[in-house]
Parts: C-alpha cells; structure tokens; sequence
C-alpha cells in the first residue's frame, strides 16, 4: 500500500480524548486483532474510517499505540499512529511515530531486494510530512522526538517482524506497474534477489539476520540527522 493513500485515508478525522464508548464490543477489538495478525493495513484504515464515535476512536488509537510501541506490528503500521496522533491533535506523539517510522525505513528497508525502495519512501515521506515544517512547532520538540525514535527503535529491535510494504516502493515495482521493460539480465538478478528475500522472511525477525544487525549498527549513527533534516533542520544542533 502507497504511504500516501494510508495518510489521505486516515488524515482529518477527529479524534478527542473520551472514555471508549460502550459500542466498542469484543467484535472490535477481534477485528483489530485480526487486522494485525494478517498484517492487513488497508483493513486497519478501514476499521477505523468505520469506527468514527470518538470511544471507538479512542480505544482503536490506545490499541495501536500499545502494539506499535512494543514492535508488534509491521513498520507501515506506524503511519496510521502519526495520523491519528495528528487527529487528536497530539503534535509530539505525531512527531515521534512520524521520526519512529523514518528511523525504520532507514533500518529495515536495508533488507529489501530493490536498493531504491527505502530512498522512495523517505522521499514519501518527507512530502507528506511537510506539517512538521510549521513554525508552532518548536527545534526542543523536534529533537526530544528524535531522542524518543531512537530510543523507541532500540526498545524494538529485537521483536519488529519484516514487512514485505517496506520494498514495494522502488524503481523496480514503479517499472512493473507502468509495463516498463528491462534487460533479461536485470530481470534475472531481481528475480534473483527475490527469491533470496522470500527466504529471509521465512525467518520472521530482522533481528534474526545478522547482517541486518550489521547494517542496523551502521546506519544507526548517521539517524538522529537524517530525522532532524527530514523535519527541515538543515544544521541541527
């Protein structure tokens, strides 16, 4: 799913702070579950486009919030945080899931067979994330984010799950889509590359690769500047 579809999607409902209503029923929480469980985004948009009573809202959001922050869902997962953070209004939330979810791309995307896909998704993002350039929002908010990311994505390391969205988003897939052709041999190395990914993902955890971990000790220091820049601090401090 195209990151820009989950923020139009989600983007503009109002959520408030209320109790959860008593129509939020065990159905709901089985169907939220279940959206997971089948790591189903389109269906997690459509709970919650389905489920606008602000309980229901909040209850969905308090769901999400919980398994996100203990690395139970896939990374596209956290777009809809940042989106129901900014429905509530809730800036500092949004700027952590929306750095959280950037630190990951950076991260995991490293796994994927189409080296541009995780470049095509920061780019994304980046676009989408042009709120962050508000003048409300202050460098002290932007960087306590960053510090609570890296933290978050530290705390997560070890139990996030690869997600196959993470490499759908190249120029691979872009040429697929529009019938662009490309040389046997490109073919072949991508095929290739493929089949070596689906071969990974039989192993569910990034963790359990240790050149994940290689690559994730790598990368991790170039992080905190790369979420500052995307927010539009050109020389953070």
């Amino acid at each position: 799913m195209r990151l820009w579809w989950v923020t139009l999607a989600v983007a503009g409902m109002i959520v408030t702070c209320m109790p959860p209503s008593a129509a939020v029923a065990d159905e709901l929480r089985s169907a939220l579950d279940a959206s997971l469980a089948a790591e189903d985004l389109p269906q997690l948009v459509s709970i919650i486009r389905n489920h606008k009573d602000p309980g229901d809202q909040a209850e969905i959001t308090d769901w999400l919030k919980e398994k996100v922050d203990t690395g139970q869902t896939p990374d596209s997962f956290v777009t809809v945080m940042t989106q129901l953070s900014l429905a509530r209004k809730n800036v500092d939330d949004a700027l952590l899931y929306f750095s959280y979810y950037n630190a990951l791309i950076s991260i995991d995307s490293g796994e994927c067979s189409d080296p541009t896909s995780g470049g095509s998704l920061l780019e994304a993002s980046m676009f989408l994330g042009a709120w962050t350039q508000s003048p409300n929002i202050t460098l002290e908010q932007k960087q306590a984010a960053v510090d609570h990311a890296i933290k978050l994505e530290a705390a997560t390391s070890s139990a996030r799950k690869r997600d196959q969205s993470l490499c759908t988003a190249g120029l691979t897939a872009y040429a697929k889509a529009l019938h662009i052709p490309t040389s046997n041999s490109a073919q072949a190395e991508h095929h290739g590359a493929q089949e070596a990914q689906q071969e990974l993902l039989k192993s569910s955890l990034y963790a359990d690769d240790p050149l994940w971990r290689k690559r994730r000790a790598e990368t991790l220091p170039q992080i905190p500047t790369l979420l500052l820049i995307m927010m539009g601090i050109q020389k953070p401090h």
